[in-house]
């Protein structure tokens, strides 16, 4: 699923759509433990709207890799405490 969209990967694999996003949320929170800011070096944020109105989220990522480190809902100064947490969250190894 990472080049195709869910939608596309349920076809393909004869899967249902829920099951789907189930496997999609797993293998994600899995990565999330195992990931390491031992190598950021420059951090890019933007917020995105969500839906229709004022429904925000703030997504954060490593510019070098270019790989989303957290994207965490609103676009106030909560969300970088909320990247703060994440930071310290990961063990340095």
């Amino acid at each position: 699923m990472r080049n195709t969209p869910v939608k596309r990967g349920e076809q393909i694999l004869g899967e249902c759509y829920t099951r789907m996003w189930k496997i999609l949320i797993a293998h994600l929170k899995a990565e999330h433990t195992r990931m390491s800011f031992d190598t950021l070096v420059l951090v890019g944020a933007d917020e995105i709207n969500r839906r229709k109105g004022h429904d925000y989220l703030t997504v954060f990522a490593d510019l070098m890799t270019k790989k989303v480190l957290l994207a965490t809902p609103g676009k106030d100064g909560s969300v970088w405490g909320a990247f703060a947490a994440e930071l310290l969250r990961t063990p340095a190894t």
